[in-house]
């Protein structure tokens, strides 16, 4: 019994009781509501003030107000916690994709996949994956507009449908990817490799496609001019700054792909396909580019016979 009431008296210790309140926030909450109700509502019950008429009049009228504040505060509250968790989030995701740059392996790229999925669904587009690696990351729909994509390795994604306008692709490595649909307008796609990609109705409307390379590329319909951009947005007054200046197309599919108004000085289409592309309204560049072995219409190789020797060997 006495080390029974020895253990009753530790634990009533004020020191004991304070660390036990303040150690816990439930219990630091009651005990503020304990010590406001014994220091305000108890003296105005016992006094009677309760009963009467224009007291509780007064006292309706300040818990109405006290409501709305509350309501008030806890709203604007959520909403920048909300925000502030969101921008955090945001954040932690970059610099987990900064911790894995320049790291080539499948891990990294499903772990950069995962993160910019994440981000998308944040509302972010504009990312920094350059010298990142996405080799066979699966990125369909994706909406990387505006992002760095510079020195990128994509080879083997999954990209139809994606959205890379105004991006920056320079030297990135596409090789083997599936961009169906791509949208890549406007965007710095120099030096960039698009070998054995299929790029089957992808838009480089005003792209930077300088030094690029296609060998064996899918680029049926490719959006190259302001023909076909009149086809996909119904408008044939656009002007377009088309440059294709060294880009290699060997052995590319071009099948009506338009090359109105583009610049193709130095281009290789040795062996490609261009069956049913325009070249004729080509602003400059057809005597210069090497189209050997080009599988071509008549009426084109008619034309460019007479300015491009290299014409002559095609079939």
């Amino acid at each position: 019994m006495k080390q029974l009431s020895k253990m009753n008296l530790k634990c009533l210790k004020p020191k004991r009781i304070i660390e036990d309140i303040w150690n816990d926030e439930f219990k630091i909450s009651l005990f503020v509501l304990i010590v406001a109700f014994m220091g305000i509502n108890l003296p105005t019950i016992l006094s009677g003030r309760y009963f009467q008429k224009e007291f509780l009049n007064s006292m309706l009228s300040n818990a109405n107000s006290v409501v709305l504040d509350i309501l008030i505060v806890l709203c604007l509250t959520t909403y920048l916690i909300k925000k502030s968790e969101k921008r955090r989030e945001i954040m932690r995701l970059e610099e987990e994709i900064d911790n894995l740059r320049g790291w080539k392996s499948e891990e990294a790229s499903h772990r950069i996949r995962g993160y910019i999925n994440q981000l998308n669904k944040l509302g972010i587009t504009k990312m920094d994956l350059s010298n990142c690696c996405l080799r066979n990351a699966h990125l369909e729909k994706v909406n990387l507009e505006k992002s760095n994509l510079v020195e990128a390795d994509c080879r083997n994604a999954i990209l139809n449908d994606s959205n890379l306008r105004n991006s920056e692709c320079h030297s990135a490595n596409f090789s083997n990817a599936e961009m169906r649909n791509a949208n890549l307008e406007e965007s710095d796609c120099s030096y960039a490799i698009f070998d054995d990609a299929n790029l089957e109705g992808s838009n480089f409307h005003k792209s930077n496609l300088s030094n690029v390379s296609f060998i064996r590329a899918s680029l049926n319909a490719m959006c190259t001019a302001y023909g076909i951009q009149a086809w996909l947005y119904g408008d044939e007054t656009t002007p377009v700054n088309k440059q294709f200046q060294s880009t290699n197309f060997q052995e590319a599919e071009l099948t009506a792909s338009l090359f109105d108004d583009a610049h193709i000085k130095g281009a290789n289409f040795r062996r490609a396909n261009l069956h049913q592309a325009e070249l004729t309204e080509v602003a400059d560049g057809l005597e210069s580019a090497d189209f050997s072995d080009a599988i071509m219409d008549n009426k084109i190789r008619d034309c460019l016979t007479k300015i491009n020797s290299t014409v002559n060997s095609a079939t």
